[in-house]
């Protein structure tokens, strides 16, 4: 069984109204809709989609699709209201499947899709045989289905059918339907998880009507049986995939406006903490965490979505002191931050700086951390790698690397991987989102609405792919 580490991750549950109406099997889908990502953790549903992208050519069409979108030129059909408000696809359709059973059919013509996809969504059929007589109507001679599983996958009030491979595919071939199983390798590398039993429905040809046939099969299978042998083929290739679609991304913010309104911020980010400092003797550090230096510079009015971390250095007792003024402060200079205490643990900057000028490396930084601990030299290298938002961050920033640099032989290394992790945060898919589009549409509107800049800058982001290629799983 998939551990439910992998089905239930990100779950958020949403408030779903009473269903409009009676029909049990819409308000079923909608709660289970509301849990938004239930089945598959984003690395498998992107694999998903590359596997699809290898093979779909024309328009699909999506059966049960919920909130996912696994290729772009679909239309969705999906009971559930939920659901659909949130799928990205343009063409959408709420339809219970299960009354095509009762001699209901889809409002498409006949061959109409090259192919369809069906990911997690044949056990949940109370009539398979009927779904599939309206499918091979709607679809193309020679098409192909995609049926894409887990095994045993499904919450267990719902499923009603067959949710192996191999149950799967001998219900088609009982039909008379050609076959062929397809592995799509998960995070780990492992073949055994995640499958797809693609089935060809009958041809036409010269001679009138053919019998369904998997086109390229012998090539296809061969292909498979080395992905079995060698996952890392499959791994590779997505990869590749996935580096394509982000590079195709940044190359769209090669070049980024500077915002008089980011430029402003920042400016009223120095004044709060110079004031700060003059009134309480406080040193504020603000900076961006695995920052992505377009979020900050695009800032305006409208688009104002980044997140920026202040944390002051002294005792507990010191800091608690200036609390309250502090507090007002933010206010009076509309600074959205939250107050922290003590990034580091030396309780002083002049602590700090001794520490690392006599920082010895250990076993354990080089580790991952333990129960989830970062270790001491990671947090370094966040730090120097982050983008500090006031004059404070920045002159502590150097004087670490200064101090650290003699005493960490890879400490370069460090920093630009923790920059690639920030460029990685920014590309990232998950939960069919990039904030790379975001930032791609604003910079669209900011020429568009003609709203002020100061400055143009370049996005060196060429020498961070290497690295941030070893972030995608």
């Amino acid at each position: 069984m998939i551990t439910s580490e992998l089905f239930l991750r990100d779950i958020k549950m949403f408030d779903v109204p009473e269903p409009k109406t009676k029909n049990r099997n819409e308000s079923k889908w909608d709660r289970w809709g509301s849990s938004q990502w239930t089945y598959f953790a984003d690395e498998i549903k992107q694999r998903i989609n590359f596997f699809l992208f290898q093979r779909l050519r024309g328009n699909n069409i999506e059966v049960g699709g919920g909130w996912y979108l696994s290729y772009p030129d679909s239309a969705v059909v999906d009971l559930s209201s939920v659901c659909l408000n949130h799928n990205p696809a343009k063409e959408k359709l709420q339809f219970d499947l299960d009354i095509i059973g009762e001699g209901k059919k889809l409002p498409y013509k006949d061959n109409s899709f090259n192919s369809a996809t069906l990911i997690s969504v044949w056990q949940y059929l109370q009539h398979p045989k009927a779904v599939l007589g309206e499918l091979e109507r709607i679809l193309k001679p020679g098409a192909e289905i995609y049926l894409i599983n887990g095994q045993g996958a499904g919450p267990k009030e719902c499923v009603v059918g067959r949710s192996r491979t191999e149950g799967l595919q001998e219900f088609f071939q009982e039909l008379g339907y050609d076959t062929l199983v397809e592995n799509i390798p998960d995070i780990s590398g492992s073949v055994s998880e995640f499958q797809s039993v693609c089935v060809a429905m009958p041809d036409v040809d010269l001679f009138g009507d053919a019998p369904s046939r998997i086109q390229n099969k012998a090539q296809r299978k061969k292909q498979d049986e080395e992905i079995c042998q060698d996952s890392s083929i499959f791994i590779n290739a997505y990869v590749d995939w996935e580096m394509r679609n982000i590079v195709a991304r940044l190359s769209k913010l090669s070049s980024f406006p500077v915002t008089r309104y980011s430029q402003e911020y920042l400016e009223k980010i120095e004044t709060f903490s110079q004031k700060y400092h003059e009134q309480t003797g406080g040193i504020p550090l603000i900076f961006m965490e695995y920052s992505f230096e377009p979020e900050l510079a695009m800032l305006t009015k409208e688009y104002k979505s980044f997140y920026g971390m202040m944390f002051f250095i002294g005792s507990t007792e010191k800091v608690d002191n200036y609390s309250e003024t502090a507090d007002e402060m933010l206010k009076k200079y509309e600074l959205g931050f939250t107050r922290h205490l003590n990034y580091f643990k030396q309780p002083t900057t002049t602590c700090l700086i001794e520490y690392c000028a006599e920082f010895k490396l250990k076993k354990e930084d080089y580790w991952s951390g333990t129960n989830g601990n970062e270790t001491e030299l990671r947090r370094f290298a966040v730090f120097i790698s982050s983008l500090g938002l006031n004059s404070f961050t920045r002159k502590l920033q150097a004087q670490v690397y200064d101090r650290l640099q003699p005493n960490v032989p890879d400490l370069d290394e460090q920093i630009q991987r923790q920059r690639a992790f920030g460029y990685k945060m920014a590309t990232y898919e998950h939960k069919q989102k990039r904030n790379i589009d975001e930032l791609i549409d604003v910079k669209k509107r900011i020429a568009e609405d003609g709203v002020p800049i100061v400055e143009t800058r370049k996005l060196d982001y060429v020498p961070i792919l290497p690295m941030l290629r070893q972030f995608i799983k």
